[in-house]
């Protein structure tokens, strides 16, 4: 069986993470509910009791969850299309995309440790647990340095000067991709209504 990833570890160890353009500042409101409906009726883990049959409104419920997440999948690919032409077509954003990246990294490193050589271990760690399973230890020490990571990143994401020149690159990434796609804008407010519907619908569905 090959090492599984959590969507947290494929999110800590992502290029894209580390780039605050428009629309990845919107798909980080949404990532993680990404194929994250309720699990289908009967699929229960060895020892777990059967649970109530659901009701009209549950039911009701889950099949808005996955007409959004339908949506929101292609809303996002659109966006996400137009902001890869934007980068081609810009070699500026591009400097200024590895220019915040620098910064990030400068900002989670320290005289222990380096943010870059950390990301390049991590995902030399996960390109060979998919080839050849890993030991539960060798999973727990992962997810340490997993964890470490992103505290260090998150941490890194509210300083100043990385909120400066994130800001600054949303603005010209996402009047570039308005200048490819004049619906650009529409797209994304459409993105952050149909996250905010999922995630109070989601909200929802674990209170009743």
């Amino acid at each position: 069986m090959k090492f599984r990833f959590t969507r947290a570890s494929q999110a800590a160890l992502s290029a894209l993470i580390l780039s605050f353009s428009a629309s990845t500042t919107v798909f980080a409101e949404v990532q993680g509910t990404q194929n994250a409906g309720p699990a289908p009726q009967g699929q229960m883990s060895h020892g777990q009791m059967a649970q109530p049959e659901m009701t009209t409104e549950q039911k009701n419920a889950i099949m808005e969850l996955r007409s959004l997440q339908q949506q929101m999948q292609t809303t996002q690919q659109t966006l996400q299309k137009t902001e890869q032409k934007a980068f081609a077509d810009t070699p500026e954003l591009t400097q200024k995309r590895d220019q915040l990246q620098a910064t990030i990294f400068e900002k989670m490193s320290d005289k222990e440790y380096d943010a870059k050589k950390e990301l390049n271990a991590l995902q030399t760690m996960m390109a060979d647990y998919q080839k050849n399973k890993p030991t539960q230890d060798q999973i727990g020490a992962f997810r340490k340095r997993e964890a470490q990571f992103q505290q260090r990143q998150q941490k890194a994401f509210q300083d100043p000067e990385v909120q400066k020149q994130a800001n600054a690159l949303k603005a010209d990434v996402e009047a570039k991709m308005t200048q490819i796609d004049p619906q650009t804008p529409k797209l994304i407010q459409q993105m952050q209504t149909q996250s905010k519907r999922f995630m109070e619908l989601r909200q929802k569905m674990m209170h009743q």
